[in-house]
Order: structure tokens, then sequence, then C-alpha cells
């Protein structure tokens, strides 16, 4: 027997579900192999990892079975793409600080006062917080008799960083936007100027635009860049392989689901059901999302990309991504779910897929999913949604737990199926009791309510007493935060407050405020105490303040050293990211 064929055609055969067949597969090919072959041949190969593949789902002679196992491979590869692509981002390169910022805006500002700078995210919310795009830092000065002549200006800064390496990837033109007609087009042709460039993983957009006639006190315009990291080499080759992962365990989950539902008519219609209705809700945002790769996403008028393909799945898809893991959960809990096995003599046939079945290692695969889960929801979706999720996770573990104490226990044949122990009984239970509870009590947004409440609740035992505007941040804390507070005095006048409203409007970096003087409201008790309860008596006497939301991070010390000595303004903070 030649032991290398036989070792390599044991490795395509592990395709296959455990038991006889595949013995019975190896012994029939090394008898048909000729004499001194080493390697299967392609035809072979093909042929092992295509049944194979159709053997672990189980049910002989289904088709829906095999429909569904395609569909979710390709909802899985189409998952597996974005998270890969957005791990490959992490790869990207931090955007410029110190020396090679202030470098940076010598070049493009020569002997000005550059406001802005510092570092981003990596993608940010849009302005209207409906879509997503790669995270900017601004850099901008106030306007000069030099920058306000915009096409001589703006041709130079160009030529400057030509000169410094920098590759011009469009012509200056004017900042015209879809829909500018008369007057503004007008305006913005004679008094506009933009482009942009690229250099060492970084994106630069420049544009000066520049509003004569404009009152005293009133902000003219500035020259400004957004600077963005490009995308890195690794989100392609990490983006595909992780399609090719992400269809694997689709198939992988769908064939498990069927073969432990196999033998249960009730069963297999939950999965069906669940599954097709959670196919329905994905499989059209996966579509328009690979539309979106192929055929270009949003761009701005000069040819900028806007932000990643994948962008449409947090945004569009973010209800129906929540909903889809709770039916995927649902689906895995009833697979789970453990079921007394009767022999079954008249159909040999499925022995197999059931023998597949009970030597799958089912607790560290469901408990892996699950971690991966609740993991990813704690990081980009909240607390709630984590809660929820590990919960679910919680009662998927702890029926697999009960299955394989089942299945180990050794008892008399007259009692195949022997009762658990109470331990894990009410691993599954408790952790059902309380997913149906937490869902049944109003939905996401009720849950996220209910848990507020009850941190809230905790945190009321501490006493919150402020006596005025809260203390200055940890940096580490707002160092990528694009929200700020302005404290006003309770006394301010007024004609006070306008002169806050239009200092804050004159900062390039903002991009509107609110004013919040409502003590009992949310986020004013969250600005001075976080979840800990505000007294009224205490909250009566505090400064109110404008929540102002930047364009970016360095954003900041602009609006501060604008706002701080305005009559009225009591003190300025940056929110941390975490909202307090």
């Amino acid at each position: 027997m030649n032991g290398d064929l036989a070792r390599r055609y044991r490795r395509l055969l592990s395709v296959y579900p455990p038991g006889p067949r595949r013995d019975e597969l190896l012994g029939t090919l090394l008898e048909a192999a000729p004499s001194g072959r080493r390697w299967p041949t392609g035809r072979e190969s093909v042929s092992l990892l295509r049944h194979g593949a159709r053997a672990r789902l189980g049910r002989p002679g289904s088709v829906a079975v095999v429909v569904f196992a395609v569909l979710m491979a390709l909802a899985g590869g189409g998952l597996g793409a974005a998270g890969g692509a957005r791990l490959g981002w992490t790869t990207a390169r931090s955007l410029p600080s110190g020396a090679e910022a202030q470098q940076l805006a010598a070049t493009v500002f020569p002997g000005m006062a550059v406001w802005g700078g510092g570092d981003a995210a990596l993608f940010v919310r849009t302005t209207d917080g409906d879509g997503i795009q790669y995270g900017y830092a601004d850099y901008w000065v106030k306007h000069t008799p030099a920058t306000r002549d915009v096409p001589a200006f703006t041709t130079a800064v160009r030529d400057r960083l030509q000169e410094a390496g920098w590759r011009i990837r469009s012509d200056v033109a004017p900042d015209l936007v879809p829909g500018d007609d008369g007057d503004i087009k007008h305006q913005k042709e004679q008094f506009t100027r933009t482009f942009w460039a690229t250099r060492d993983g970084l994106v630069l957009h420049f544009s000066n635009y520049y509003w004569p006639d404009r009152a005293a006190g009133q902000s003219d315009g500035a020259a400004r860049f957004r600077l963005s990291r490009a995308e890195p080499p690794w989100v392609l080759p990490v983006g595909m392989l992780g399609a090719v992962l992400g269809a694997l365990v689709g198939w992988v989950l769908t064939a498990w689901v069927s073969r432990r539902t196999e033998t249960s008519r009730q069963a297999t219609l939950f999965a069906a059901a669940a599954t097709g209705f959670a196919l329905f809700l994905l499989l059209p945002m996966l579509l328009l999302t690979c539309l979106e790769l192929i055929l270009g996403g949003p761009t701005t008028p000069q040819g900028q990309p806007e932000g990643p393909y994948w962008a449409m799945l947090l945004t569009l898809g973010g209800g129906l991504t929540k909903t889809v893991g709770t039916l995927g959960l649902a689906v895995l809990i009833v697979a789970a779910w453990p079921r007394q096995r009767q022999p079954r003599t008249d159909q040999p046939r499925l022995e197999p897929a059931r023998l597949a079945a009970r030597r799958m290692p089912v607790i560290p695969t469901v408990a892996a999913l699950s971690a991966v889960v609740v993991l990813w929801a704690a990081v980009s979706a909240g607390p709630t949604l984590a809660g929820i999720l590990g919960l679910a996770s919680l009662a998927v573990v702890g029926l697999a737990v009960w299955r394989r104490d089942r299945l180990r226990s050794a008892r008399p044949r007259r009692d195949p199926a022997p009762m658990p122990t109470g331990r894990a009984r009410a691993i599954p239970v408790i952790a059902l009791v309380g997913l149906v509870t937490v869902v049944w009590a109003g939905g996401w947004d009720r849950a996220a309510d209910l848990i507020r409440a009850v941190d809230t609740a905790w945190a009321a035992t501490s006493r919150c007493v402020p006596t005025g505007p809260p203390d200055e941040p940890d940096p580490h804390a707002v160092r990528l935060s694009r929200t700020a507070r302005v404290f006003v005095s309770p006394q301010a006048t007024p004609d006070q407050v306008k002169l806050v409203q239009a200092a804050i409007d004159r900062v390039v970096a903002s991009t509107g405020s609110a004013a919040n003087r409502d003590a009992h409201s949310r986020e004013f008790q969250t600005a001075y105490c976080g979840a800990a309860t505000l007294p009224e008596a205490t909250a009566r006497n505090l400064p109110w303040f404008f929540t102002v939301w930047l364009t970016s991070p360095g954003g900041f010390t602009a609006l501060k050293a604008e706002v701080a000595n305005v009559p009225g303004v009591v003190a300025v903070r940056q929110v941390p990211l975490s909202g307090g």
C-alpha cells in the first residue's frame, strides 16, 4: 500500500462525516489507484470535496438543505469579507503628530497660526449621523489677505505639496456639489477651490472658501485641509481570507444544524423558517454591499472615496444585524436542545449523520462562536446587545454540556436517556428565562432602558453633589472625542448667551451645537454625575451648557480658545468617549 497516497486520501476524506463510510471510500480509492501513484488526481479531489460537503449536510435526497447551505455560505462569505476588511484596517498608520504634523502644517500654511490637527478614529459617523466615513483630522487657518486670493493661494499650496512628494490626485477646481446653481454656483466658482493628494498612506483634501461681505463677528471662511488614512494594503487579502472562512463557517453551521434537527420535524420546521427569514433580511443588504464594492461607493466631487464599502452593514443594516443575530442564536439553541434518540432500523443511511452529530466537538465549537459574537456585540453594538447575546450563548453552551453528559452517562440499557443533574438543568433554563424576559419586556430599546435604569439605581447609592463644572477629563479618554460642552453661568444675560453662540459658530471645526438647560434631562445629569442621580436642589444652581459637535478631535483646542474668554462662559470641557 502506498502510505503517502493513503495519507493524502484520508485528508480529503476528512470532509466526510466521521463513520465507516470514510474507511470504505479509502479502500475503494486505494484499490482503484494505479501502482506508483502518490497524489490524488484533481478530478478525484474535487469530487471528494464536493460529495463530502454534501454528506456533511445529512438528509440524503433533500434539495432544500443544499439551497440553505449555499445561501448561508454566501451570507457568511459576505459578512466574513466585511469583517476581514475591517480587521485589515487596523494595520492603518496613525495620523501625523508632533514634528511630523508641524512640518506638514508649515508646508501647507507657511508662517501662519494653524489650528486643529491631532489624531482621529479610523471611522466616524457623518455629520448627519446616517452614514460612516473615514476618520480625519482638520487643519485650518483664519483668513489673511493671502488666503483670500483663493485661486492663487490654492495653486501655491498644490505646488508646495507636489514638491514635498505628495501625489496630486485632482485638478484645482471650484468646490461644487450636485445641485449648486444660480448665485450659489457663481459665488463658489469665484471664491472656492479644492483638490486632494496622497502620500505614505495618507489622504489630504484641501479646500479654500471665502465669503465676502460678512458681518462683524461672523466667520468669512477659512483655508483648511483634512487629513485621513489611505486604505492599507492588507485590507484586500484579509477581506478575501475572511470571505473564505465566513463561507466555510456558514456551510459548517448549516450542516451541524441540519444533522442535529434531522430526527425532529418540529425542530426542522423552526430552523428552516428562522434561517429563511434571516436570509431574507440579510442577503439584500449583502448584495447592495457587493455592488458597492464592484461599482465603487460614494465619492466626493473630486473623486475621493467617502467611506468603506461595508459601511452600509453598520448603518442601514444595524437593526437587521440584531434581528438576524437573534434568529441565528435561536436556531442554535433549538439545534443544541437535547433529544432522546430512538433507534431507526428502517433508514440505515442516516446512521453516519447521527454518528457525526454525536462525535462533533459541540461544546468547543459553540463556545468559540458564542465568544466571538458576544465580543463583537460588546465592541461594536454596546453592552445591551452583548448582555442579551451573552444570555443566549450561555443557554447554548449549557445545552451542549447537558447533551454531552447524557451521552457519556453510564446507565443500564433500560434507561438510555438519564435525567441531567440539577446544575445542568439550571444553566439553560435560567439563561432562556432571562433572554425571553428581556426581549418580552419590549425589545432592544426597552432592554437598554431597563439596563440603564438598573445602572442608575445602583449608582444612586453614591453621593453626587457637584458645586461647579466637572473637572478636566482624563486626556486618554478624550483623545478621539468629537464632542465638547461649553458651560455657561446661570446668571448669564441673553446678550452674553448670543455672544457665546456666535463664538461657537465661528469655529471652523464646529458642525452644530445645542443648548441644554433642563436639569432633569439625562444628558444634564450625565454631564455632572454620570449614572448617579443629581439632586434637584443642587442642579438648579449649576451652570447649564452647550453641547458642541466637532469635525475632528483636534478642533477642541480652537473651540476652547474662541469661547473661553467670552462673558458668561465658566468652563469648556471635552466629553469622554464613554459619554460622561
